[in-house]
């Protein structure tokens, strides 16, 4: 049964709000606290080739060396890539002057760039620090056991401090930002929202555990936000579901679509 959806624009979805964990100035932002929601970044594949995607995590502190350790560690959705070492280390990670300063084990060399290319590997420890600090602005310097990183992955020279690139270069075309990867859902309405590249419409579907089709339509994300966003509540019955936003790709000739998917279930109260 297709249940009814209403499709509503918000400024800023319904994500986490990414705040420095401490001041700059060159303090320490690895310290372990309470977990903080972050968003942390993750190759995925895309018709145009490998892009980056992001999720929201639970770190400790909600701290840069956190978010950089749980990049380490991996993605829990299954389309997203895991490209590092396990065995890396976050050694220490500071913040001076729009500088952020991450200090990794030698392990870090070891990194699989087949699937990625060594670029956006970089590009994804740049976007994870930056996002963590509240700084999209400000550059990474990277050091391996305390000496700069220099030569790295075969074709990355990282011997000064690396800044974001532009979102359309890097990020994929659209991206599911909640609900989380199996997430458990305990109210009446479920929201779907994320970040598209492109002001476009998106088309967005629901399909239970079996795989049928219970709620689709399109959403035209917010301009005013920058990339834009979109947002669409949902009402659903106790279950399983996976939600799935496609854009055709901009940088693909045939058009072919870009796709975000979650998995998460619905859970109402007695």
């Amino acid at each position: 049964m297709t249940t009814e959806a209403t499709a509503t624009l918000t400024g800023t979805p319904e994500t986490p709000v990414t705040t420095p964990a401490t001041p700059s100035g060159g303090a320490e932002v690895n310290a372990a606290t309470d977990p903080v929601p972050l968003f942390v970044y993750f190759p995925v594949q895309t018709p145009s080739g490998p892009r980056l995607a992001r999720e929201s995590i639970d770190v400790p502190g909600g701290t840069v060396g956190g978010a950089v350790a749980a990049m380490i560690a991996g993605p829990r959705d299954p389309d997203y890539l895991a490209s590092w070492d396990p065995g890396t280390t976050v050694l220490s990670a500071s913040e001076d002057d729009g500088v952020i300063s991450l200090d990794l084990s030698a392990e870090v060399r070891r990194a699989n760039t087949d699937a990625t290319g060594t670029d956006l590997l970089a590009q994804q420890l740049v976007y994870t620090a930056t996002e963590a600090a509240g700084a999209p602005d400000a550059s990474v310097r990277l050091l391996i056991e305390g000496q700069t990183a220099g030569a790295l992955w075969g074709t990355v020279a990282w011997d000064e401090p690396i800044s974001r690139a532009d979102v359309t270069a890097v990020r994929a075309a659209v991206q599911i930002d909640a609900p989380v990867q199996r997430q458990y859902i305990t109210s009446e309405t479920t929201t779907i929202s994320g970040e598209a590249l492109n002001p476009g419409p998106i088309a967005w579907r629901i399909v239970d555990a079996v795989g049928d089709e219970v709620a689709s339509g399109e959403v035209q994300p917010d301009e005013e936000t920058d990339p834009p966003s979109f947002s669409v509540t949902v009402e659903l019955r106790v279950g399983r579901y996976t939600v799935e936003v496609s854009v055709p790709d901009p940088n693909d000739p045939s058009g072919a679509p870009v796709t975000d998917t979650r998995a998460f279930s619905v859970h109402l109260g007695a």
